[in-house]
């Protein structure tokens, strides 16, 4: 059980703390595992009995709403292109019981500025991952996925102004962004 939270921001040389986390990176009073422990625990449950483990093509997909308050669907993605220097990760989680996605845009430039934006757009239900200019759909299950981002982001040319969110969305600039990875 999440007992605390610490975010950080990395850049090339610092690991920068924001404090507040970001409300899309708060777990606190969740339950969470590292991937790594949670696979190695299948596998060992999976030598001891004969257990098939796989992954179906409709896990790719949207899943029926529950009815807990906090139901979260979401995805994440991280990319890097070693050519262009760019790099980032792009985030939408769901939470239609609530009535909005989180979406979470990080962008790091070749000059060591970051573009980065975080929403609460409104949804009306989990069909899809599409708000707040965040795009996520599956072409082919395992295979091949679409993410986009249509909008505007705040340029800190100092990434360390996130320690303080409100302060660095309002002394900073926003700048037009257009992001489509397949």
């Amino acid at each position: 059980k999440v007992e605390k939270d610490a975010v950080y921001l990395l850049t090339k040389s610092k690991a920068i703390p924001l404090k507040p986390p970001p409300p899309n990176f708060r777990n606190h009073g969740n339950y969470v595992t590292s991937i790594s422990k949670l696979s190695r625990f299948l596998a060992d449950r999976a030598e001891e009995a004969p257990l098939k483990i796989r992954l179906d093509p409709s896990d790719e997909h949207m899943h029926p709403l529950e009815e807990a308050s906090n139901f979260n669907e979401s995805m994440y993605f991280n990319f890097f292109d070693a050519a262009q220097k760019r790099g980032g990760f792009v985030r939408i989680g769901n939470r239609p019981n609530e009535r909005f996605a989180e979406t979470t845009l990080c962008l790091y430039e070749p000059d060591g500025s970051v573009l980065f934006n975080f929403k609460r757009a409104e949804i009306a239900d989990n069909t899809r991952f599409e708000a707040g200019g965040t795009r996520f759909a599956v072409e082919t299950p395992f295979e091949r996925l679409q993410v986009g981002y249509r909008g505007k982001a705040c340029r800190l040319a100092d990434p360390r102004a996130m320690n303080e969110p409100g302060r660095a969305f309002k002394e900073n600039p926003f700048v037009p962004v257009e992001l489509d990875l397949t």
